[in-house]
């Protein structure tokens, strides 16, 4: 066992020296950082160091291994996100072209075998409502190339609304070596399509979680102490998405179908971007984080209090290595209802980019069997919108 948590040493250390090496993707999968489970998100998703429900395989998958039962989760989250036009001039302000209607959800399930656990997950991110301009016609000085200065001129006929779904379906594993050591991995499969595009890869994460006291729920025994857990996400170059077109999304002369035949003739003349050529790979920053957790329990009237903070590492935008930060609490009354909170601050390429913002939540447990939580993200936001922005998480959890 000794060789092994060596070896594990090893390769988490050297992922953190890693990270600067894989940073030509900023988007690439950026939907995987928005984060899941209604229970974390009212944490300010403070959770590599907890990592102890359904939605551990996604945070941190060392953390299964600290789960004594089987768990179903499922989270629902709504939002509404807007894009701007042009205006009658061709200026690129002051028309809402649509609202953007986003579904954010998740779905895992965590078995237990022995001292083995697996888990099986689904990350979905879906936005209707998304306009494609790449048939408006403009001011051209004769080139045929729109470039930046040339008026752009509204026309909802030259317009084709379309849709972005992107999912990535995880499998996890976690073992235990020893009371409260853990260790885990997840394998993910990422797929995305957004008008004729169409990408896929895969990721790979790995975890280490350690628990001063674990417990055993099953026999009275409730976790407290120091628990300290460290996440490699999207390692090496591994993680990548390719990109191809969808042909038959094309027309008869290889262009997409965002004109109306009546106006539009097939003709690549006067369109913004005419190539339909697919996108160069991407690669998915690779993060390191790193989260601890202390919780107290027994006391009168107060199941358990817990105060949580994780760091998280990425290498983005020219060799650049970020710091994002987040801290979070959360205090369960007499084992049946959860108060949480939590901040977190994001940091951007430039200092306008920078993000911090809160979140709240309750839970409500029955039994432990079932447990439903809600989270409200974006209680406040100084700088930059953070992911889906002021948005509503729920979540329901079926233990067995």
């Amino acid at each position: 066992m000794k060789r092994t948590l060596i070896l594990i040493g090893v390769v988490l250390v050297f992922a953190v020296f890693a990270t600067s090496a894989f940073a030509d993707g900023k988007y690439a999968g950026e939907f995987l950082n928005i984060g899941v489970g209604a229970r974390a998100l009212g944490m300010g998703g403070t959770f590599i160091g907890i990592a102890n429900d359904g939605s551990a395989a996604y945070w941190n998958p060392a953390g299964m291994g600290g789960m004594h039962k089987k768990e179903i989760i499922a989270m629902y989250c709504p939002a509404a996100l807007e894009s701007v036009g042009t205006d009658d001039a061709g200026n690129l302000a002051g028309i809402n072209v649509a609202q953007l209607g986003a579904n954010y959800n998740y779905f895992g399930l965590v078995w237990t075998l022995g001292a083995m656990r697996i888990g099986a997950s689904l990350v979905q991110l879906g936005i209707d409502g998304i306009y494609d301009t790449r048939g408006l016609e403009w001011d051209d000085d004769g080139d045929g190339i729109w470039e930046t200065g040339e008026r752009v001129f509204y026309n909802p006929d030259n317009m084709k609304e379309g849709s972005d779904m992107e999912q990535a379906i995880i499998v996890s594993f976690s073992q235990n070596f020893g009371p409260g050591l853990c260790v885990g991995a997840n394998v993910k499969l990422l797929s995305q399509s957004v008008f004729e595009y169409e990408a896929s890869g895969f990721g790979v994460d790995v975890g280490l979680m350690y628990r001063m006291n674990p417990g055993n729920p099953l026999m009275g025994e409730a976790a407290s102490g120091l628990s300290v857990g460290i996440v490699a996400r999207n390692l090496m170059d591994m993680s990548q998405m390719a990109w191809s077109v969808n042909e038959d999304k094309l027309d008869a002369n290889g262009l997409p179908y965002y004109r109306d035949p009546a106006v539009y003739d097939g003709s690549a003349q006067n369109l913004m971007y005419p190539s339909v050529a697919a996108p160069a790979p991407a690669t998915i920053p690779m993060g390191v984080g790193a989260g601890v957790s202390y919780t107290l329990s027994g006391m009168p009237g107060i199941s358990a209090i817990t105060v949580a903070a994780d760091v998280m590492v990425g290498g983005i935008l020219q060799d650049q290595q970020l710091m994002d930060f987040s801290a979070g609490m959360e205090l369960w009354i007499v084992n049946m209802l959860a108060i949480r909170a939590g901040v977190k601050q994001l940091a951007g390429p430039t200092a306008d980019l920078n993000v911090f913002t809160g979140s709240a939540g309750i839970g409500l447990k029955f039994a432990d069997m079932v447990e439903v939580n809600y989270a409200f993200s974006g209680l406040f936001n100084i700088g930059a919108q953070d992911g889906l922005g002021a948005a509503h998480r729920m979540s329901l959890s079926f233990r067995f």
